[in-house]
């Protein structure tokens, strides 16, 4: 069964402004962060949809993607002024039937293996066995969702939420707006009507890039 990808990227990372997005860097003469990040979606399942949350260089992203099946845009001409939630919900009000979706964050890196064989019964979010390079917000264990920086059990920055998360998401925005929260802020609210599951995964299997430092890196992963 084909599932929902959203990959937020619509910030200038830190130090890159003059170089543009990390999601357009190459890995080789052929292939981008975010060609790789869509192949490797594709690869589960071609018929995924993917959704990119943009903002910085929407223009050339525009471009990257064209020729792609099932990669959409949404685009947030105001990107400077929120954090990833407010992406979120311009993802939730973008598909209006609040499907369950695969939230990546930007310059995130993954195998398949990741996300193969996950079952899709309730909203999973995805811890690190050991700390890596670059993900530095985590759980104080492998059995508690509560994020916050500098935590031991590290978060990959990736997330599975199902319908009713999106719902309590949404309904939360409506009452007290959530658009300057971080993603991890709005985790640990939802979490605490909604439990989350987390699943260990390898830290063999996914990797982030911040800048063009960690290029070296990236290219010996894939």
């Amino acid at each position: 069964m084909s599932s929902n990808y959203l990959i937020l990227m619509p910030e200038i990372t830190k130090g890159m402004k003059s170089v543009g997005s990390k999601a357009l860097l190459r890995l080789n003469a052929n292939l981008t962060i975010l060609d790789y990040q869509i192949k490797s979606i594709k690869s589960l399942n071609r018929r995924n949809k993917i959704f990119l949350s943009t903002g910085f260089q929407n223009n050339k992203i525009l471009k990257a993607i064209d020729g792609y099946k099932n990669v959409t845009t949404i685009y947030e001409k105001d990107y400077m002024n929120y954090n990833d939630s407010k992406h979120l919900i311009n993802y939730i009000k973008h598909t209006k039937t609040l499907e369950d979706v695969f939230v990546v964050n930007n310059g995130v890196l993954f195998r398949k293996d990741c996300f193969k064989s996950i079952k899709k019964n309730e909203s999973k979010i995805f811890l690190l066995d050991k700390p890596k390079d670059n993900f530095n917000i985590g759980c104080s264990t492998d059995e508690c969702v509560y994020l916050f920086y500098d935590l031991p059990k590290k978060w990959s920055e990736c997330i599975f939420l199902k319908k009713d998360a999106l719902e309590k998401i949404y309904t939360f925005n409506q009452q007290k707006s959530i658009e300057h929260y971080f993603l991890f802020e709005t985790i640990n609210y939802i979490n605490e009507l909604i439990p989350i599951k987390p699943i260990i995964t390898s830290h063999r299997n996914i990797m982030k890039l911040n800048s063009i430092s960690d290029l070296p890196k990236a290219k010996r992963f894939i």
